[in-house]
């Protein structure tokens, strides 16, 4: 039995399977990936990786414009934690990192969300920071990275990754939810010259557990393919290396200058790290979703470096041009 397809069909109308092409004047399969997506946004950039491709990257919120329904890859990023107070203090987890591939984007507005980043504990003993926020596109969304963790909970926060633990007792880092990331890193559990933060989880990697002498490292984030590292670079968001384009990296526990430990490294794709020497942590990069590193104490000066933000999400959608 034949389909009776409507007789004056518009750009992007979906009937049995089916979406009308205007350009080409005629039905195509939903299953056919070859059917591009018109998006009227002005394009933040062009390039060719084996098609030409646009671009447009979303650091705020804003509205998807989709003139005629088609297939698109998209990327959401949701807001990191933020990284605690010291001392003990645990590093912030990324935010969840969401990739599709060939998506098909009916016609219409599409609200975009773009997380922002928690924030981190303030300048005090053992205060925890708090989730980051989730970002959007449509249904496809990406939750916040958990807080790492100060004296009370000292459990790491639950998030797309978990923050990293704290306190005198030996403590789990945050779990990862909707595996959209990792867990994060256990304190050690030592008190006083040896009370160390656990790392935050990145989109990658798990956040590495606090030692005896150093506190964990943010776990690293991943590799995204949908924007050239140029344009990345041009455009300030995710963490370039080589030709490598990062997302989402764990922030670095709270160290102690009394156990002799004075930096640890966020993960790659805008972990913030723990500087150490009375310092506060760093911010994780914004448009990463990378969580921020714990903040750092010395005995010497009695000083708590506040814990660092969250870094801010991102959506980026591409098309073939």
């Amino acid at each position: 039995m034949a389909l009776d397809f409507p007789t004056s069909p518009t750009n992007g109308q979906i009937y049995n399977n089916y979406v009308w092409n205007n350009t080409l004047g005629v039905w195509s399969l939903l299953s056919d990936t070859t059917v591009t997506a018109l998006i009227s946004n002005t394009p933040t950039g062009t390039f060719t990786d084996g098609y030409d491709y646009k671009c447009v990257i979303f650091k705020t919120d804003g509205t998807l414009t989709v003139t005629r329904g088609g297939y698109a890859d998209i990327l959401v990023v949701g807001g990191g934690g933020g990284g605690a107070s010291p001392n003990f203090g645990g590093g912030g987890g990324a935010g969840g990192l969401v990739a599709q591939s060939n998506y098909y984007l009916p016609g219409g507005n599409h609200t975009v969300k773009v997380g922002a980043g928690g924030a981190g504990g303030p300048a005090s003993a053992q205060v925890p920071g708090t989730r980051g926020d989730e970002s959007s596109l449509g249904p496809i969304t990406a939750v916040g990275g958990g807080e790492g963790a100060g004296v009370s909970p000292t459990v790491g926060g639950f998030g797309a990754s978990g923050g990293g633990g704290a306190g005198e007792a030996i403590t789990a880092g945050g779990g990862s939810i909707f595996n959209q990331g990792s867990n994060g890193g256990a304190c050690n559990g030592g008190s006083g010259a040896g009370g160390l933060g656990g790392g935050g989880g990145g989109a990658g990697a798990v956040g590495s557990d606090a030692s005896a002498s150093a506190a964990g490292d943010g776990g690293v984030g991943l590799i995204s393919t949908i924007i050239p590292s140029s344009l990345a670079t041009s455009e300030s968001v995710g963490e370039v290396s080589g030709s490598n384009v990062y997302f989402a990296g764990g922030g670095a526990g709270g160290g102690d200058i009394r156990a002799g430990d004075t930096s640890r490294t966020g993960g790659l794709g805008g972990g913030g790290d723990s500087l150490g020497t009375d310092q506060a942590g760093q911010a994780g990069a914004s448009n990463t979703g990378g969580g921020g590193g714990a903040g750092s104490y010395s005995n010497l000066t009695a000083v708590f470096g506040a814990g660092g933000a969250g870094g801010s999400g991102i959506v980026i959608v591409r098309w073939r041009a």
